[in-house]
């Protein structure tokens, strides 16, 4: 008996040996997709906002808002040693920022991956823009990178001249960045670890991690300078007023 194969027949044929070579590629190729970095546990950029901080639990140490106002008599600013040597650096490196829109808070011993970490968060518009901390773990580091991957290293070196008594020498400073981002997630988080040098020759160190919305930064930076000219610009005009009205 000879068997004959219609069209509708082979058509049939045809799409069942594609689905099966196309189940049997998923079953033996196994995803190394990763996923893309939003931020530590609860703390997401883009998505938590200062009204769901205020109602903290349990699994926060506390949390406190900066008052992110320039006295607008005299033009002082926020004072780093105010806040304790467990955030002063962690405030250098995330920076301090200015205006109405602008906010930002401190979270005491959050923990990560069985390690405390003390995170400097930047709001904008109230809701979370970055992320700073200075305790990168070796232990966090370690499940970051498991979970995001290893990330893009770039580093770059300076050769600088110090003196001393004995003559001039050199010493070769390293600037280091390790980088996740993905402009599907808008977000980016770099950890920076650097050597250098002081104006003394004095070799020193930079080390901190950040989680944030690059564009969403840039907007309140934008916003910062233009606040902290308008209080600035204030300042000038009621030291004028004040020669005008004197005595002099």
């Amino acid at each position: 008996m000879k068997f004959i194969l219609t069209k509708p027949t082979l058509l049939i044929l045809i799409l069942f040996c594609l689905s099966h070579s196309l189940m049997s590629q998923s079953k033996t190729v196994p995803s190394t997709k990763k996923p893309l970095p939003t931020g530590f546990g609860k703390f997401k950029i883009g998505k938590t906002t200062i009204q769901e901080l205020n109602n903290l639990d349990s699994s926060y140490t506390w949390f406190m808002k900066i008052n992110n106002k320039i006295d607008s008599l005299t033009g002082a600013e926020i004072e780093y040693s105010l806040f304790g040597d467990e955030f002063t650096y962690g405030l250098i490196y995330s920076g301090i920022f200015y205006g109405q829109e602008v906010k930002m808070g401190l979270v005491k011993d959050y923990i990560i991956a069985d390690d405390k970490a003390n995170l400097i968060l930047l709001f904008f518009k109230d809701t979370l823009v970055q992320i700073t901390t200075t305790e990168f773990t070796s232990t966090i580091r370690e499940l970051w990178n498991l979970k995001y991957g290893e990330g893009n290293l770039k580093t770059r070196t300076k050769i600088i001249t110090c003196n001393s008594k004995y003559g001039d020498y050199t010493e070769t400073e390293t600037y280091n960045t390790f980088s996740w981002e993905s402009p599907i997630s808008k977000v980016q988080a770099i950890w920076e670890f650097d050597t250098y040098f002081d104006s003394k020759c004095k070799k020193q160190y930079t080390n901190y991690f950040q989680i944030k919305n690059p564009k969403r930064v840039k907007l309140l930076e934008t916003s910062s300078e233009k606040y902290v000219s308008k209080i600035l610009q204030k300042i000038e005009d009621q030291k004028k007023k004040q020669a005008i009205d004197s005595d002099l």
